[in-house]
């Protein structure tokens, strides 16, 4: 039964409430809690606006490309929409600052060689004006829909449906670009379908000037031209009117003045700029791996979903009310529900040609994303509006009651994804159970709470951890960090998601966590993200094997090695099952070569937590010396090889320290007493003193140690100012929590008169001369003073 087009009815001066009350439902949920998780490469776009901003400043408008921004990052896309976005951002956070350095020395103090140290305050402030856009369009939406439908309700409906889908919502709160090319494509679209409706030049402009922007930000925006060339070209069939080209040949030559405008590098060097877009653009055309258009399962790793991979995860994205909106319109469709306006009609058709010509368009690309098809989600919205409606119209609602009902549980079902709306995956289609096994995801959500948990251990601010997406996890956490491929050591480990679905850094470390019970699990509605470990991951080796046996990671049972303990080393293999009862011979060798510990056992050990863990005890014996020592490696008569470098440190306090005292040098370096070697001295004769010293932190900087005798009337008489160890031991190799006896050596004038003298300690550094600042200092010379020094 077909029904009629439906308008809203209310009075004229509440004609505006409708875009007041979509504006606000669109404006809140982005704008809140804008900082709540940080996506993975979103401090590259801040960096990268900061770069464009810079070059617009200082009128080098060649530079102004997010290629030259980040030459060491594919860039896919000019995303000069983004950048525009970002400067204003950055504009406005400055004047917030209220800072008083110029404009272009702010910009230049931002972590452009570390993105991961991008202060998590310039997120929101960033990320505001993509908000704002895409809070503005879906009021534009509307307004351009209910004109091209020609029907209130369904157009309303779509805009409320768009305003509150999770998956395009989640992209509006981030400084990136799909959001923004999404907004500028329909904008495109609407506007060139209104003309054909309507044949005023206004719109046809105003679709160019979109198209510009559109292309102004991402390459996906292209699909743009074969479809209103496609659009005109019906036009002219169905009118023969062939004056129309003209207007299609004016809407590029628009689209391409816009494009040219909006781009400063197109200014100043258009050809260069052009060939790196071009270059970078057709590597996200082919992609970097080869990615099959034949679906294909791959053991042990996600399957390759080939030419479903749009289709599986679209249904995945895609939302709850949205799914019952489409189904809704097959079945009134199958029916012969049809809206009876003929412009309704033809609208909704054109709509879902977009939405299929992009689908196609992507499908063969090398490079995939579900999120490149987010320029189609406004037209399938407004299809599924349509069969909202319809299943609607059987409760016999009124015509303004359909979008609030809509609107409401749109709301409800939104809820539980606040603020993490990427969370999102499909329960009619089993998405929290499907999507991990199907779809590769997680671009920063969780690492958060993951960041948060290892706030609350103690001395947190102290250690460092292990993460896979550096720029999302270090903003919220008070230590250091890493990366996992990076071989550096770090005392807690973060398995995210992708990293787990990518088998980074290997399939082994994977196997060696998976077998360990995570002491804190980041779970977001219904999906593990992250995994977080209180220890160390272990570290990659490379390069060594042994025929078809890989060494792949090794870990030590603490980070430094103490002489006199016994350390237990994991290894992890990737080897074939007949090689698990292989001899391993593990060998501990100082620089010159010397053995100091070696031990043997089989290559995997039985009853291991995995089964690719060999486990292997040394000795390390007590009168080792510090510094650092090499771990060889040999499988039964295999030549040994060297697979890494391991630090020997004493980190606890000798027996007897003979003359206790505590004196704290800024604290970093602690005296905790003295040795002298005789009492009491001679003229002529050596003396000398022992000193225990233990490090509270590592420092960059090599202090030199001066120890002076002085006599009662503050002369010094004899000194010496020395690098620890005799030079062999900078304090800059020096370890957190590391004991040191240094023995220092002062040879004594032999016509020194006899009496009592004083012994001066301290640090100074020999660039400056500027003295080590000593705590509660009473000397007045940031010096440790041992008096009643007798000299015979």
């Amino acid at each position: 039964m077909a029904h009629t087009p439906q308008q809203l009815s209310t009075p004229k001066w509440l004609g505006i409430l409708p875009y007041v009350l979509l504006f606000l439902l669109a404006f809140v949920p982005r704008v809140v809690a804008l900082n709540a998780y940080v996506a993975s490469d979103e401090a590259k776009w801040i960096l990268r606006s900061a770069y464009f901003l810079t070059s617009l400043r200082s009128g080098d408008f060649g530079a102004a490309a997010s290629q030259i921004a980040t030459p060491e990052v594919d860039v896919l896309a000019p995303a000069v929409t983004t950048m525009w976005s970002g400067a204003a951002g950055l504009i406005a956070k400055y004047y917030a600052d209220g800072a008083t350095v110029p404009l272009d020395d702010y910009l230049a103090a931002l972590p452009y060689a570390h993105s991961e140290q991008m202060p998590l305050d310039f997120y929101p402030w960033l990320r505001f004006p993509t908000a704002l856009i895409t809070a503005l369009f879906v009021v534009a939406f509307y307004d351009m829909l209910r004109r091209v439908v020609d029907n209130n309700v369904i157009a309303l409906s779509a805009a409320v449906l768009l305003a509150l889908d999770p998956f395009f919502l989640n992209h509006s709160r981030v400084i990136h670009h799909d959001a923004l090319v999404t907004v500028f494509v329909n904008l495109s679209l609407l506007s060139a379908l209104r003309y054909m409706q309507v044949e005023k030049p206004g719109w046809l402009i105003f679709s160019g000037l979109s198209l510009g922007l559109a292309m102004a930000t991402k390459p996906t925006s292209l699909i743009l031209i074969p479809f209103v060339g496609l659009l005109f070209l019906w036009t002219i069939y169905q009118t023969r009117r062939w004056s129309l080209l003209g207007w299609a040949i004016l809407w590029g030559v628009i689209g391409l003045a816009t494009f040219v405008a909006v781009w400063p590098a197109l200014w100043a060097d258009p050809l260069g700029t052009l060939a790196r877009l071009t270059e970078t653009s057709a590597t996200g055309a082919t992609g970097q791996d080869e990615r099959p258009l034949i679906p294909a399962l791959i053991p042990g790793r996600l399957p390759e979903l080939g030419f479903l991979y749009y289709p599986i995860n679209f249904l995945l994205r895609w939302g709850i009310l949205p799914t019952l909106g489409l189904m809704g319109a097959l079945v009134a469709w199958l029916r012969g529900d049809k809206p009876e306006s003929g412009q309704t009609r033809s609208a909704l058709g054109w709509l879902l040609l977009f939405s299929l010509l992009m689908l196609l368009a992507l499908i063969p690309l090398g490079t995939r994303d579900i999120r490149y098809y987010l320029p189609a989600w406004p037209s399938l919205l407004t299809i599924a509006a349509f069969g909202l409606i319809a299943a609607l119209n059987w409760l016999r609602l009124r015509a303004w009651l359909k979008p609030v009902v809509i609107a409401a549980a749109s709301l409800i079902l939104l809820m539980p994804y606040y603020p993490y709306y990427i969370t999102y995956f499909n329960p009619l289609f089993l998405g929290p159970y499907l999507a991990p096994k199907l779809a590769r995801f997680g671009g920063g959500v969780g690492l958060d709470q993951a960041a948060a948990y290892l706030n609350t251990q103690p001395d947190a601010d102290t250690k460092t951890a292990a993460s896979y997406v550096l720029e999302a996890f270090r903003p919220y956490f008070v230590g250091g960090v890493s990366e996992h491929k990076s071989g550096d050591f770090a005392d807690f480990t973060v398995n995210y998601i992708r990293q787990i679905q990518n088998q980074h850094p290997s399939a082994e470390n994977l196997a060696y966590f998976a077998a360990r019970t995570p002491d804190d699990t980041v779970r977001l509605n219904g999906v593990d993200y992250a995994y977080v470990y209180l220890l160390p991951p272990p570290r990659p080796v490379k390069d060594v094997a042994f025929g078809p046996i890989n060494l792949v990671a090794q870990t030590l049972d603490a980070r430094y090695a103490q002489p006199g303990h016994q350390h237990q080393l994991t290894l992890l293999w990737q080897a074939p099952p007949e090689a698990a009862a292989q001899t391993v011979h593990i060998q501990l060798r100082d620089a010159g070569g010397t053995v100091w510990s070696e031990t043997d056992g089989p290559l995997l050990t039985p009853n291991s937590p995995s089964s690719v863990e060999g486990h292997y005890s040394l000795d390390f014996p007590a009168e080792m010396p510090r510094g650092d020592y090499g771990l060889w490696v040999a499988i039964d008569q295999a030549e040994p090889v060297k697979f890494a470098d391991i630090g020997v440190h004493r980190l606890t306090p000798p027996d007897l320290i003979p003359q206790p005292l505590t004196a704290n040098f800024d604290g970093w370096l602690i005296l905790h007493g003295y040795d002298l070697s005789r009492q009491p001295a001679h003229p002529g004769e050596a003396l000398t003193v022992a000193l225990y010293w233990q490090a509270k932190q590592q420092r960059p900087l090599a202090y030199t140690n001066f120890v002076h005798l002085v006599d009662a009337a503050g002369n010094t008489v004899a000194q010496t100012d020395v690098t620890p160890g005799g030079g062999a031991f900078p304090t800059n190799t020096w370890v957190p929590g590391e004991w040191l006896t240094d023995t220092v050596i002062l040879t004594l004038p032999s016509d020194l008169p006899f009496g009592q003298y004083q012994l001066l300690i301290g640090w100074y550094y020999w660039e400056t001369l500027e003295r080590l600042p000593l705590l509660e200092d009473t000397s007045g010379q940031n010096v440790v003073i041992i008096p009643d020094i007798a000299v015979e």
